[in-house]
């Protein structure tokens, strides 16, 4: 039996050098977080990226983006104290669709 569960180096490394965009939660099988954090990352990029190209000087777009970018900051911190819970999840729920097949190749009995 291949063992589906994830790496922890791998998501840690991920949540580390791309965390702003939600790639470890995506690894981990969290999409709708993992989007909302792609999201706003991309509102982020857009925002520079428009204000350099269009010289928007607007207050009120810059306080939009700084918000944005507080939000995706304390996101990613907090993200620090919930992966280890969010792995651990991820090795129950790899240890319960386990245990069918592990019962099923024993022929049915649990020892």
């Amino acid at each position: 039996m291949k063992s589906r569960r994830k790496n922890i180096i791998a998501t840690w490394l991920f949540w580390l050098f791309f965390g702003w965009y939600g790639v470890h939660r995506f690894y981990l099988g969290y999409f709708r977080s993992g989007f909302a954090m792609t999201a706003i990352a991309l509102f982020i990029f857009l925002g520079f990226v428009l204000s350099l190209a269009f010289h928007i000087t607007n207050p009120l777009f810059g306080v939009f983006i700084g918000f944005a970018i507080i939000a995706i900051l304390i996101w990613y911190f907090v993200d620090i104290f919930k992966l280890p819970g969010m792995l651990r999840k991820d090795g129950q729920r790899e240890q319960k669709e386990a245990l069918p097949e592990i019962v099923r190749k024993r022929g049915g009995k649990l020892d």
